[in-house]
């Protein structure tokens, strides 16, 4: 026996007209929110509702104000790059036994801290707190490391690795990194202490390998400002 379908639910025009209402009100408020959001351009096509200057180095808020990220969005790097450096096939130098050697650092790459600068193998850096990256080549020299030096203080701000080159066949980097805090405008240097030394190639050998006009590079030296 068929079941019989459900009867007609009658609604009351009355109902209907105030039901069709609600949803077209409904609509319009939605559609009245989303214009809110909605970014407004200006004739250049740059987004006029918003506070700020839109360019590269901002981005939107979720309350609709640009803003600039930590840290200065896109604007260069507090980047000091400095390097000791020889023309290609020339050596390092020779390295002095038992005692702390200056490394030489002749090449700036790159120097975006305001108040820093690099002379006669000394970086001066002002007040502030740093992260600092080296590496410096030593050849067979036997046991040998470094350091980075605040000599205004005569204080060792870090250590580099510790290796061993053979003093017949091998060249071994000392690498190190640190991060330290400047009160005041400090020097800097980086030193290293071999256990033998080594004349001539000791700071470097240069196996001129390199192309006419390239250098060979036995000292690297980064110093970022956080």
């Amino acid at each position: 026996m068929p079941v019989p379908a459900d009867p007609p639910v009658a609604v009351a025009p009355a109902a209907f007209r105030s039901w069709a209402l609600d949803v077209a009100d409904t609509a319009q408020d939605h559609e009245t929110r989303l214009a809110a959001k909605e970014p407004t351009l200006n004739a250049a096509g740059v987004v006029a509702k918003f506070t700020g200057t839109p360019d590269g180095t901002k981005f939107l808020r979720d309350d609709g104000t640009l803003a600039t990220p930590a840290g200065g969005g896109g604007s260069s790097p507090e980047l000091l790059h400095v390097q000791g450096t020889k023309t290609a096939g020339t050596d390092g130098g020779s390295f002095t036994a038992d005692t702390w050697v200056t490394r030489e650092l002749n090449t700036t790459r790159t120097n975006g801290i305001t108040g820093a600068s690099v002379a006669s193998n000394t970086v001066t850096l002002p007040a502030g707190t740093y992260d600092a990256l080296w590496d410096a080549v030593a050849v067979q020299v036997g046991t040998h490391r470094t350091r980075l030096r605040d000599t205004t203080s005569g204080a060792t701000i870090g250590w580099g690795s510790t290796h061993y080159s053979d003093p017949t066949t091998s060249a071994t980097a000392s690498r190190g990194s640190a991060r330290f805090t400047l009160a005041s405008t400090t020097n800097v240097q980086l030193q290293h202490y071999s256990d033998l030394g080594k004349a001539t190639i000791g700071l470097g050998y240069g196996a001129g390998i390199a192309a006419a006009g390239e250098v060979e590079v036995y000292v690297d030296l980064q110093i970022r400002k956080v």
